[in-house]
């Protein structure tokens, strides 16, 4: 009888054993497959989770769904003239910044070096707001660490666009993150001339 009892108790301690093994290893199996997704200076989703949720948000009919992009201005003569510590130093703080505003409501992205695309469903109202906040940060954080953190945003919204797919918004997104980049570069030049 004390023998059945050791072996039940030693069964179920093998049992417990290899459920608790099996649990760790999907446990694992999971966190490295988020941290495939995840961008590995920033901790932004990376370009790899951006097309795959480009992809899901095709099917999606998400009625008020913004995409933002994000870009930091003269980041190769950051590069060229203070090194590549100081450009990674400013796509951290710009993740920071975005990370406050739009974390709770979208999901972020790096998707290049030094642009940022975001999803989110937000009604224009709130989108102003979300920009402002965005904005202000990115001043605050400027001050608070002595560098200049100057980016160029474009956004687009089905608000707006009703019938627009993804790729759509995506792409008059980008449109106007290149005329604005256009704009800051033809402010610069026009200052440096006398």
């Amino acid at each position: 009888m004390k023998v059945i009892f050791v072996n039940s108790l030693l069964c179920i301690f093998i049992s417990l054993l290899i459920t608790f093994i099996i649990q760790f290893f999907m446990f694992k199996a999971n966190s490295l497959s988020l941290e495939i997704m995840k961008d590995t200076l920033t901790k932004a989703y990376n370009k790899k989770a951006y097309d795959s949720d480009r992809v899901t948000l095709k099917t999606d009919k998400v009625p008020e769904l913004c995409s933002i992009l994000v870009d930091i201005n003269g980041l190769k003569h950051i590069n060229n003239t203070y090194g590549h510590e100081r450009v990674d130093y400013l796509i951290k703080g710009l993740y920071e910044c975005l990370e406050s505003v739009f974390a709770k409501k979208g999901f972020i992205y790096r998707i290049s070096g030094d642009k940022f695309s975001v999803f989110l469903s937000i009604s224009l109202f709130e989108l102003d707001i979300k920009l402002l906040e965005l904005n202000r940060l990115i001043g605050i954080w400027s001050k608070v660490n002595d560098q200049e953190l100057s980016v160029c945003i474009g956004f687009s919204s089905r608000v707006t666009y009703p019938y627009m797919t993804v790729d759509d918004l995506v792409r008059n997104a980008e449109e106007m993150l290149i005329k604005k980049k256009h704009e800051y570069y033809a402010h610069k030049e026009g200052e440096k001339k006398p």
